[in-house]
């Protein structure tokens, strides 16, 4: 599983950069033709860790409760969020990470239940979440990409 985290580890140091390296108006820029902006698609990636991990092992989540619901799958942005909220994210993001590996190395993820994922794969345990995790984290990061292409054209 060490490999795993790290993966995803690489992803969240490149989401903090690009939360640095970004303005907060092109942080919240909607292309036209798209449904989110980057810090929707940073903050989804926690969202989604934290059901698909503790959510689905019965767990409380260890992100605030406002993060996972507003982030969740099927949410799109409704407002802009302040800087406040972008310092947050910059430390939840290597956070809830550090939090999860922490958690699974101490073994407090016993139970899981199953969930089929609209691709046809269902997720069995918690290393099956965390293996997608890595999947999905990386489809958003393309996202972020894409969006980036927008604002530079701005």
């Amino acid at each position: 599983m060490n490999q795993a985290f790290d993966i995803i580890k690489a992803n969240r140091i490149q989401l903090a950069s690009i939360l640095t390296s970004h303005s907060l108006d092109q942080l919240n820029h909607i292309p036209d033709g798209l449904g989110n902006n980057i810090v929707w698609n940073i903050a989804h990636t926690i969202a989604v860790q934290e059901s698909l991990t503790y959510g689905l092992s019965g767990l409380r989540w260890t992100a605030p409760k406002e993060l996972v619901k507003g982030y969740a799958r099927g949410t799109r942005p409704t407002e802009d969020v302040d800087q406040k909220f972008v310092e947050f994210l910059k430390g939840e993001v290597l956070d809830s990470l550090e939090r999860l590996q922490e958690n699974y190395n101490n073994g407090i993820f016993k139970e899981y239940k199953s969930f089929e994922l609209s691709l046809g794969y269902t997720l069995q345990s918690v290393e099956d979440a965390i293996y997608f995790n890595i999947y999905h984290e990386a489809l958003h990061m393309s996202r972020i990409i894409d969006i980036r292409k927008f604002i530079k054209l701005r």
